[in-house]
């Protein structure tokens, strides 16, 4: 069928996308394997694989989605799938699993706000450079004594793809505790012990899974 379009239609070869949903997604994941080098991005709900394809799947970027109760399609082959990608050196993989849902993880990717922006900017052969560090990162106690953490993301110029940025990771002691989209700018630690010392850094990623430098760190000691 592709085929055939090609032939009828003056067709971008570097930007073909596949998608599937729950036995789409499972046929996606064949589609992958038979045709590793055809698709420039990958995305899918709720579907079951292999773990023996990872080595292809590590070579193409690919958002995948499952619900942690699912009784239709259980979630531990896709954890399988992710965990050996990684384990391979895979960097271009993105895992979204959603605590207490079932089978029906369309109802809540549509809240994936930069899912389509994700998948539409990937194309074969583009390699990206990593983006801009984040600036004006600090924070401040509340009067909750919860810490707020606040910070600008790179500003993409004409001609700098790579300063789109898709999320930003925020690190508390060296230990990543969340991820926040590109349309927040600050994000409120509630997890914390008076009395004790944190320090808090923030790390940007664009939508090619390139990451900045982390920022410098925010020191605080959440006192009696």
């Amino acid at each position: 069928m592709i085929e055939m379009v090609e032939q009828s239609f003056n067709l971008d070869r570097n930007r073909y996308y596949i998608n599937g949903t729950s036995m789409g997604g499972i046929g996606t994941f064949g589609v992958i394997q038979k045709h590793p080098n055809m698709f420039a991005a990958s995305y899918v709900l709720c579907g079951y694989v292999n773990v023996e394809i990872a080595p292809i799947i590590a070579g193409i970027p690919m958002w995948i989605f499952h619900g942690t109760d699912d009784s239709v399609v259980p979630v531990q082959s896709v954890r399988e799938l992710f965990k050996e990608v990684k384990e391979l050196g895979g960097t271009q993989i993105r895992y979204t699993e959603y605590e207490g849902v079932g089978h029906n993880v369309w109802d809540y990717t549509g809240n994936e706000t930069t899912l389509s922006t994700w998948l539409l900017a990937q194309r074969k052969g583009y390699v990206s450079g990593i983006p801009n560090n984040v600036s004006g990162f600090s924070g401040e106690i509340t009067t909750d004594n919860f810490v707020r953490l606040h910070w600008q993301v790179p500003v993409e110029e004409e001609q700098e793809s790579d300063n789109r940025i898709w999320f930003v990771k925020v690190f508390k002691n060296d230990e990543l505790i969340t991820e926040v989209y590109n349309n927040q700018n600050s994000y409120i630690d509630s997890s914390i012990v008076v009395g004790d010392n944190y320090g808090y850094s923030v790390v940007a990623v664009n939508y090619y899974f390139k990451e900045s430098e982390p920022s410098p760190d925010f020191l605080v000691t959440v006192d009696n």
